[in-house]
């Protein structure tokens, strides 16, 4: 696959083919992810792959702490303020999202099925958990923003989809306890990777970009 198409063609997938991933294909990807460019070559970040028995435990202790009430806490909380402009666009993401799935926006019990699907990797058969050492700043968390891009395009060459998610980080005791992690790593964020079920309704929205005259300016 030519990385032009891999960029234009990649969405976020939300349901996947039980099929599982085979082991060197796995591999493979994560050996290409590793080449993703850091800064000074720090590479101040690691890789969680979650599969099988793993998996299925940080899926029931995710639901068994929703279902509790157990507030979100995440090792980088969401942010509160956004500028207009950039808070619309998340605005009409949402609108068109579920406008897509025929889901009415006063439609509690739906709108709830659909959020926990997040916690179910939305049945993918292997989750990715990118994780941070506390105390990196800037340089390294933008080192792990390239390298989760990396990830998700070089996935598609590998004929695999995935979703990128903040709901994966929302509990990060959770993933802790369940990888055995020392305290000193947080999540950063969640990816959930599989082959994507491409003909099911869900999988048929590809969100929109803003036009570029918004993002890009040339100074000549």
């Amino acid at each position: 696959m030519e990385v032009k198409e891999a960029i234009l063609n990649r969405k976020s997938i939300r349901k996947y083919l039980p099929n599982s991933i085979e082991k060197d294909t796995l591999q493979r990807l994560l050996e290409t992810t590793r080449r993703s460019p850091t800064w000074k070559n720090a590479q101040g970040y690691k890789i969680a792959v979650v599969q099988d028995k793993t998996k299925e435990n940080i899926t029931r202790d995710f639901l068994t702490a929703i279902e509790s009430g157990l507030a979100e806490n995440p090792d980088y909380p969401y942010q509160d303020f956004y500028p207009n402009y950039i808070k619309k666009r998340m605005l009409e993401l949402g609108a068109a999202y579920f406008g897509h799935m025929q889901v009415d926006r006063k439609d509690k019990e739906k709108r709830k099925e659909l959020m926990l699907e997040n916690f179910k990797f939305f049945g993918a058969p292997v989750g990715i958990f990118f994780l941070m050492e506390k105390g990196m700043n800037y340089w390294s968390t933008l080192d792990l923003g390239i390298l989760i891009g990396t990830f998700l395009i070089a996935a598609r060459d590998e004929g695999l989809e995935t979703i990128a998610q903040a709901s994966l980080a929302a509990f990060p005791d959770i993933v802790r306890k369940n990888l055995g992690l020392e305290d000193k790593w947080t999540v950063a964020v969640g990816v959930s990777l599989g082959y994507g079920d491409l003909e099911d309704n869900t999988n048929k929205f590809l969100s929109p970009r803003t036009e570029s005259s918004e993002i890009v300016h040339f100074f000549d």
